[in-house]
């Protein structure tokens, strides 16, 4: 496990909060970290999180 879990499940609890803003910036560090790790699949995966609440 990495820390990139944690910003993503963080992201999920405070999307589901009601906290845009911020679910939107704990997906992005976690797509940062992932990007880092060479982590594709979870990379875009957070990618669509925030494109998804960014439309909202």
């Amino acid at each position: 496990m990495s820390n990139a879990h944690a910003y993503y499940n963080r992201g999920l609890a405070k999307s589901d909060l009601g906290q845009k803003a911020e679910a939107i910036a704990d997906y992005q560090k976690a797509a940062d970290l992932y990007k880092y790790q060479g982590n594709t699949s979870d990379y875009q995966e957070a990618i669509n999180k925030i494109q998804e609440l960014s439309a909202e």
